[in-house]
């Protein structure tokens, strides 16, 4: 897909430092926490919720899963939403949130030409677009825009 460094397993840290990942690329090790930059680290967490969210099933909320992500990135991600939902759409719900109308709007297209989907409740769209407008003191709006 692009140039990054394919890892051929992620490992889990020691004992003493649980929370440490390491990725093995050909024999190397490298340390997300260190060798990684802020998009890649933020791959790598993405790429570890999802298979775990698959495994469990369910709704899962992403807030902004995009935020640190080049434009590459960005869109190899969202064709990962996408395929992650047309393959699990009878087990698995993703809730991405964003203040980005640029970002809805992609997932708009990425998902326009997609039929629908079967679900527990029946036949139904992939992606629903909602938009939140307001505050707590006036009030908050609720508008589906796709």
């Amino acid at each position: 897909m692009h140039a990054n460094p394919v890892f051929d397993r992620i490992k889990l840290g020691q004992v003493d430092d649980p929370l440490r990942w390491l990725a093995d690329v050909g024999g190397q090790e490298l340390n997300p926490g260190k060798d990684f930059s802020q998009g890649q680290r933020q791959d790598l967490a993405l790429a570890l919720f999802l298979a775990r969210a698959r495994s469990l099933r369910g709704t899962f909320f992403l807030d902004e899963p995009v935020t640190h992500l080049d434009d590459l990135n960005r869109v190899g991600l969202l064709d990962i939403f996408r395929a992650t939902v047309l393959e699990n759409s009878m087990s698995l719900n993703l809730v991405v949130t964003t203040a980005s109308k640029p970002l809805a709007r992609h997932l708009i297209e990425k998902f326009g030409r997609v039929g629908p989907v079967e679900t527990p409740g029946g036949r139904v769209a992939p992606l629903r677009v909602i938009e939140l407008d307001g505050n707590g003191r006036t009030g908050v709006r609720l508008q589906t825009v796709y």
